[in-house]
């Protein structure tokens, strides 16, 4: 906004010119923080997906390992131990599942690793 210095807003002018500046500061700084929150929710995105997967992965050693002991050793397993190693894969791999749709519906640059 150009204001002729001969009216005698010069203090005027310089008084709007820094408001302006900060304002134009702080709007910058907001849309800065908003980009860098988009950047970090497509990471949590596939972070989250790749722990519910890991999770199953962990359940599936610990059943395996349940009945490679009993390979080894001649004991027989719990039945109660491995269904719940199996229901747990089961949970683990659904939410991976469901969070892979979930995220692929609210993002179309998703992509699962």
């Amino acid at each position: 906004m150009y204001v002729p210095n001969w009216l005698g807003h010069d203090k005027t002018l310089k008084r709007f010119d820094i408001d302006y500046r900060v304002h134009w500061l702080r709007a910058r700084a907001h849309a800065m923080r908003w980009a860098e929150e988009l950047r970090l929710t497509h990471h949590e995105m596939s972070w989250t997906t790749q722990f519910f997967l890991h999770k199953g992965l962990t359940w599936k050693r610990c059943r395996d390992n349940v009945l490679n002991a009993t390979h080894l050793t001649g004991t027989p397993y719990s039945w109660g131990a491995v269904a719940y190693a199996v229901r747990q894969i089961d949970f683990w791999l659904k939410m991976a599942q469901r969070a892979e749709i979930m995220f692929q519906n609210v993002n179309t640059n998703y992509t699962s690793r």
